[in-house]
């Protein structure tokens, strides 16, 4: 671009670069969570993070419905086959049951959404790292159960 400067003479202005903004992510406190576990390898803490950041809400407060309403639904969805919506219902209540420290609730709903996937390893790996979770639920590390 020409730009006609003091008395007259021509300068070539510079364009202006934008500038790259580097933004250093902060991990989740999911992430956190899951790597704070102990007793578990770096491969085990990728594969329970990975299951955990499909299960766990970021702000369950913002669902409205309780565990047992979704429960309840899932299973009458399942009866009138309507299996998208049962499992839909099914990983929502998991997602609550966790946050509320329900374990019973929390594992009953993993082996029935494992069912429906027809994903039984998930169900397995789920079950098994649902201890760890509980665990770091326990000790005050990241998700706070609320009162239920």
């Amino acid at each position: 671009m020409i730009n006609y400067g003091f008395f007259g003479s021509i300068q070539e202005k510079k364009e202006k670069q934008p500038r790259e903004v580097v933004r250093k992510e902060e991990p989740s406190w999911i992430k956190k969570t899951c790597y704070q576990v102990p007793g578990l390898t770096k491969e085990q803490q990728d594969e329970l993070y990975a299951i955990a950041s499909t299960l766990i809400f970021l702000n369950p407060e913002k669902i409205r419905s309780s565990y047992k309403e979704l429960t309840n639904l899932a299973v009458k969805f399942e009866k009138s086959k309507d299996f998208i919506k049962a499992k839909l219902n099914r990983r929502i209540a998991i997602g609550l049951a966790i946050y509320e420290g329900n374990k019973k609730g929390a594992r009953t709903n993993i082996v029935s959404y494992a069912k429906l996937e027809g994903d039984e390893g998930f169900g397995k790996k789920a079950l098994e790292y649902l201890e760890h979770l509980f665990w770091v639920q326990e000790h005050g590390h990241g998700y706070k159960p609320r009162a239920a």
